[in-house]
């Protein structure tokens, strides 16, 4: 079955509506995300961890797990688990790179809107954009960060949590009386790199993560503090979940994202029933996931999870009568590794203290005896081929479907690209463990980082040194191509961007890029074509209407220009500010119905 066949038999399965149970008192349900967030540095979890008041009273009144993991340790993919109850492959969103989840998938914010909640989510960076899908079913979804568009003029979008906060604070007060409601928080603050408020700095000084941690904290507290003088404490639900941990250096990993590691991979979770006293806090030992977490809502709300999920309701496990059952199998995959660099992706599964990776090797360990995953089992156990079967077919396939293949070749042909005749100009076919390139690991993560920050030379030099050791690594041939184009270096672009394409033909970045390229040397007519081929590949994504909103622009075809002007502003490209500065819209600036596209109401003049 090919990756979209699979994609719409899971939605179909999915998108049955939720029966209801019968009538309960419906619960205020308020989630509480914390991205790069490591059990191991709150109090609750780890004596010495960190000074965690707001979350460890949490811990006193609710339900702490002490084994709980993310389905991936990339933002993107764990948070579409957590809303959907289903793996990666189910819903489509595998990486932070782009995507989205597949249409017709249903969300948790799906199944309790229609239940009769209010339905909103306050979103703290750009990885969690409503263009990824993760905005269906909410009646209100704040994604409205300041800063510049993520790609070609690429600079970090995030907001503190103290924002994140005050307008979900905000959101509480358009909830009517009489109806339930149902509100994701997402707080970026102790992702990479580590910067805590004024505040906080002089306290951690020597550890910059935990006091970015310290203020999530903080936020945490004074947001149960305002539910409390509202009234709402006692009826309200509330789930603190870590979306993915954090490197720290750990196993040479800085970030997350890359590998399977418990400190990525594994994270906090603790769920706070509606009603509950302080001092009632107990500690769970079984394995769950974050999968589990919107089945467990809909449980607590009333709403019979519908047939397909991959996670099971908790709701057993917050009763203290209820016995430990058998183990449980979680699945975990990393397919960041693949997209980013060109290397092989990681899988594998949990159950118990058992746990294996797959990557062009398979791993096993023994997380009672080695909880530091300090050193594989030799030889193999028995069970890890077992765990090991189960994982290989939640993975899916990662390769393009067919169809959408044949029809970029076919587009592609027609392109006649200068390096088509190259005698190295072949698709990749070697995809390296990343496990053994860690030593890349590094750098290639703080280039990203830099690159998104718009930090695009430093990014540049890390990924040229890459390149002599990994000549087709994806991130580090785009940060040499996006600086030459940055700088209008057109001479440069070539040979990067012909190993680019050659090697990653179906990924939309080379078309991207190459269609920048052209607009630079004014060939309008094949940087439509190319600009077309990105759209085929990636059609909900909104930057090749946009750039080819400039294309048509810069030769003042004005009624194309504002016809895919107004397509790329549907699909997401909504920075209103960038869009009145670029220059590429010189020629039609004075249009109505430019003015009427990018000058909403309130900032008309």
């Amino acid at each position: 079955m090919s990756v979209g066949a699979a994609l719409l038999a899971a939605a179909a399965l999915l998108a049955a509506a939720p029966a209801k149970k019968p009538a309960l008192r419906p619960t205020n349900i308020l989630l509480i995300g914390v991205e790069s967030l490591r059990a191991d540095r709150l109090g609750c979890y780890a004596p010495g961890g960190g000074k965690t008041p707001g979350i460890d009273a949490l811990a006193s009144r609710g339900v702490r797990f002490s084994r709980a993991y993310a389905a991936s340790p990339s933002t993107a993919p764990s948070a579409a688990t957590m809303l959907t109850g289903v793996y990666p492959a189910k819903h489509g969103l595998r990486h932070d790179l782009g995507g989205r989840v597949a249409d017709g998938v249903p969300t948790l914010a799906s199944w309790l809107k229609d239940a009769g909640y209010r339905t909103g989510a306050v979103i703290g960076s750009f990885h969690l954009d409503s263009d990824l899908g993760l905005d269906r079913g909410f009646d209100s979804y704040d994604d409205a960060i300041k800063g510049r568009r993520k790609k070609m003029l690429a600079l970090l979008k995030e907001r503190r949590a103290d924002e994140v906060a005050e307008a979900g604070l905000k959101f509480l007060d358009t909830v009517p009386k009489d109806k339930p409601f149902f509100l994701w928080l997402d707080f970026y603050d102790p992702h990479y790199e580590y910067d805590p408020p004024d505040s906080l700095k002089a306290e951690y000084e020597k550890d910059p993560y935990q006091g970015e941690v310290a203020n999530v904290d903080g936020r945490v507290q004074s947001f149960t503090e305002a539910l409390r003088s509202r009234g709402l404490l006692g009826t309200t639900t509330i789930v603190m979940a870590g979306t993915h941990g954090e490197g720290l250096g750990d196993h040479g990993e800085t970030g997350h994202g890359i590998y399977l590691h418990d400190t990525t991979i594994r994270v906090p979770l603790i769920v706070v029933p509606a009603g509950a006293e302080p001092g009632q806090g107990r500690v769970v030992e079984e394995v769950v996931g974050l999968v589990d977490i919107a089945p467990t809502l809909l449980d607590l709300a009333g709403v019979r999870p519908p047939k397909g999920l991959d996670g099971r309701t908790l709701a057993p496990l917050l009763k203290p009568e209820t016995k430990a059952g058998p183990d449980r199998r979680y699945f975990i995959e990393a397919v960041q590794p693949r997209e980013a660099y060109g290397w092989s992706a990681l899988y594998g599964a949990v159950e118990g203290t058992r746990k294996v990776v797959q990557g062009e090797r398979l791993e096993a360990f023994d997380l009672g005896a080695d909880p530091a995953e300090k050193k594989p089992l030799d030889p193999l156990p028995s069970w890890a081929a077992g765990l090991e079967s189960f994982g290989r077919p939640l993975l899916g396939s990662l390769e393009a479907p067919a169809d959408l293949k044949r029809q970029v070749r076919e587009a592609v042909r027609a392109l006649n690209l200068p390096w088509v005749d190259s005698p190295i100009c072949a698709e990749k076919q070697n995809w390296p463990d990343p496990r053994d390139r860690v030593d890349l690991n590094d750098p290639l993560f703080t280039a990203r980082i830099d690159f998104d920050e718009g930090f695009v030379g430093y990014a540049q030099q890390k990924g040229q040194a890459v390149l002599e050791k990994d000549p087709a690594n994806y991130s580090a041939l785009e940060a040499v191509i996006f600086l030459a184009l940055q700088n209008a270096w057109v001479d440069m672009i070539n040979e990067p961007l012909g190993l680019m394409q050659c090697n990653y033909p179906y990924k939309a970045g080379p078309y991207h890029y190459y269609g920048h390229y052209l607009i630079i040397k004014h060939d309008f007519a094949l940087a439509e074509k190319v600009l077309r081929v990105f759209g085929l590949i990636e059609p909900w994504n909104e930057e090749w209407e946009y750039d080819l909103a400039a294309v048509y622009a810069l030769q003042e075809r004005k009624d194309e220009a504002i016809e895919h002007l107004r397509k790329a502003i549907a699909l997401g490209a909504i920075d209103f500010d960038h869009i009145q500065r670029d220059g590429r819209f010189g020629r039609i600036r004075q249009d109505p119905r430019f003015i009427d596209l990018v000058h909403p109401p309130d900032t008309k003049r």
